[in-house]
């Protein structure tokens, strides 16, 4: 069993990554790199909700794909190896951060992956230019890494109580279009909606925009995981 977890842990890896790097380079292609920067081509391609709708789709695809493909490790598991790891960590909370924490992994490294793939996009398409971003440099980097990373997180948990709630994949398909359908709304941005915040867009209003994202992350992350352990308490006193 846990040479084939392993296994499909690595296939997912796999899939995402390469998946990445085929659309980045797509919104790079769009971005004509060669009349910008580096740091302007790679906030043009993950400009997100706010810019064209190539480029919404694009990071919905990026963001809301990434989360469902991590998510499928406890889709496919039945009811029986759910109980079997409840009793391991011995509390629902212990699980669930558990589990957060290892697709969290994944989550960190992936605007990381975005941004090699999309510098290396941006040589190949012929770009040349280095100058810091308009918003600053600091904003820009924490806007990538740390909003990109909440925003995996959030989507993650969003499917994960989807799937908690309903063993077996409609949930998860049915919270993932939720959360595509969401991403419309902030085509004007609405730092209170908790969907497309991971957009390079707001890196260009500084620290008072990157930041007010961040709160609205982080107060949805404890709002969704705390839904989360309450259906898992209640699935479980189904069983």
């Amino acid at each position: 069993m846990g040479t084939a977890l392993m296994r499909a842990a690595v296939l997912r890896t796999a899939v995402i990554t390469v998946a990445a790097a085929l659309v980045v380079g797509g919104l790079m292609a769009q971005a004509n790199p060669r009349d910008l920067s580096l740091f302007d081509a790679l906030t043009t391609a993950l400009l997100g909700s706010t810019g064209t709708y190539l480029q919404f789709i694009g990071s919905s695809v990026l963001f809301v794909g990434c989360a469902y493909l991590l998510s499928l490790r406890y889709t496919d598991r039945t009811e029986g190896w759910l109980q079997l790891e409840l009793l391991r960590c011995g509390t629902h909370g212990r699980w669930l951060v558990r589990a957060v924490g290892r697709a969290s992994v994944t989550a960190a490294a992936f605007p990381v992956v975005l941004a090699l793939t999309g510098s290396g996009w941006y040589v190949l398409y012929g770009g040349r230019t280095v100058t810091p971003p308009s918003g600053g440099l600091a904003p820009w980097v924490y806007q990538l890494l740390v909003n990109g990373t909440l925003q995996l997180v959030v989507y993650l948990l969003v499917l994960l109580a989807a799937t908690i709630a309903t063993p077996n994949r409609i949930g998860g398909i049915a919270s993932a279009a939720i959360l595509l359908a969401l991403g419309f709304p902030q085509r004007v941005p609405l730092h209170l909606l908790p969907v497309q915040l991971s957009g390079m867009g707001y890196s260009l209003g500084g620290w008072q925009s990157t930041l007010s994202a961040s709160l609205t992350l982080a107060v949805t992350t404890a709002a969704v995981a705390a839904a989360a352990l309450l259906l898992l308490r209640r699935r479980r006193r189904s069983a």
